[in-house]
């Protein structure tokens, strides 16, 4: 039998090694995940969303070869409507990296990211959870997707942010930022315009499609900063965060998240109260009469414009009026922005351009106002078929944009004003 000496030095001698060799098998183990987390990252410099863990989402759901273009293709292919499935947004959002912060909102950070070796925008919110929920819901609708409307690829939760959701990548900038760098043609102000008038009547329209349907959603937040500048020079609506769907119940406009000034008398009135959906497509073509005339002021006559404005600013000497100030000024004295003189008696189209904008914005409602952004529209296509080169294919400083996703709308043979539908959640 052992002496208890002999016991005790065995034991000596033996924890120290069994420590060791456990302590060498987990650094081993710990240097190889982090070199596997760095190839599939990119480097140190890159920062993976990691949203789920590579067990539940590796990356063979997503065969080599893919294109962000032909996932969405593909999902077309086989009817999916609302969106990419979400084992694949899944994985795009587990195999992201974000490169570096390209802008800001005031609940969320703009990123640029890759995919591959594709570039999307990473859009990362810091704070307030149901506007996050809701512009994922209203992302993933039936029929959401067209040319005019910023591509959705996946949403999900990621560590240290309340939601991320992944779009397309167009070396975008705002209209607002493009506006304050450039001034515009007769033509460039009628395409921009008619670009973002295609995609708000996607958005007000009731489309259905086999066993799918598209609700009427309003906007709310129809600003030159939630309009995208392609690389194409085509304008793309975004920041859907506070949309609302009429396939919603509970048709209410969060405050106080919203810029006041784009909102109808009517809303900005009454937005404390639940109100029909209609008035908030109405107000859609408000805001859309405020834009006209931001880009009216930014179209060069003779070598001449003006500086760019946000509506009302100026009137009220504040960048951040409040929803009194607007009410005040709006609602009680009847203000809408001045329109320069140098812009009447140019020509019969920019004289149609001007009375359009101005009727889009007017507080009663005739039978020749427009009260839908089709109506507006319809009269847009008139006025553009005056003009030369506002129908071809617009570029700003890019003769290609590889990086651009050019997703094709659903085809709908005949579009009708919108009824409000039945709640069906």
């Amino acid at each position: 039998m052992m002496s208890s000496q002999n016991i005790q030095l065995a034991v000596i001698i033996t924890v120290p090694l069994v420590t060791l060799l456990v302590t060498l098998l987990l650094a081993t183990y710990c240097v190889y995940h982090w070199n596997c987390c760095k190839r599939r990252v990119g480097g140190a410099d890159a920062m993976s969303i990691n949203m789920f863990n590579d067990e539940a989402c590796p990356e063979a759901i997503i065969t080599y070869g893919e294109t962000l273009l032909s996932l969405i293709r593909s999902s077309e292919a086989r009817g999916i409507t609302t969106g990419l499935p979400l084992l694949i947004q899944q994985s795009l959002i587990s195999r992201t990296e974000i490169l570096k912060q390209i802008g800001c909102g005031t609940f969320y950070k703009l990123h640029l990211g890759r995919w591959r070796e594709e570039q999307l925008l990473v859009k990362l919110y810091t704070s307030h959870e149901p506007l996050w929920k809701n512009e994922t819901f209203i992302y993933q609708v039936p029929l959401l997707r067209h040319d005019n409307l910023v591509t959705f690829l996946a949403a999900g939760t990621a560590g240290g942010v309340v939601g991320c959701i992944l779009l397309q990548y167009c070396q975008p900038e705002t209209l607002s930022e493009h506006l304050q760098e450039n001034s515009l043609t007769v033509q460039q102000m009628l395409g921009y315009i008619t670009d973002v008038c295609r995609g708000l009547v996607h958005l007000h329209s009731e489309l259905t499609k086999g066993s799918y349907t598209k609700p009427i959603i309003a906007h709310c937040q129809l600003t030159s900063d939630n309009v995208l500048v392609s690389c194409e020079g085509k304008c793309l609506i975004w920041n859907l965060e506070l949309a609302i769907a009429s396939s919603v119940s509970s048709v209410h406009l969060t405050l106080p998240y919203c810029q006041y000034y784009c909102l109808s008398p009517q809303v900005l009135v009454q937005v404390d109260n639940k109100l029909d959906i209609m008035c908030y497509v109405e107000s859609d073509v408000y805001a859309l009469g405020l834009l006209m005339w931001q880009l009216s002021k930014r179209c060069s006559l003779n070598g001449t414009f003006e500086e760019y404005e946000v509506p009302y600013m100026a009137k009220l000497c504040s960048p951040h009026p409040t929803r009194h100030d607007l009410i005040t000024l709006v609602c009680h004295q009847h203000y809408r922005p001045e329109v320069s003189h140098r812009l009447y008696s140019h020509s019969l189209v920019l004289d149609g351009y001007l009375q359009l904008m101005m009727n889009c914005w007017q507080l009663t409602t005739p039978p020749d106002i427009p009260t839908h952004s089709i109506e507006v529209y319809e009269q847009l296509m008139e006025l553009a078929g005056g003009v030369v080169g506002v129908a071809t294919k617009r570029k700003t400083s890019n003769d290609t944009c590889s990086s651009c996703c050019s997703i094709s709308d659903y085809t709908i043979e005949t579009t009708t004003l919108p009824t409000v539908l039945e709640t069906s959640q």
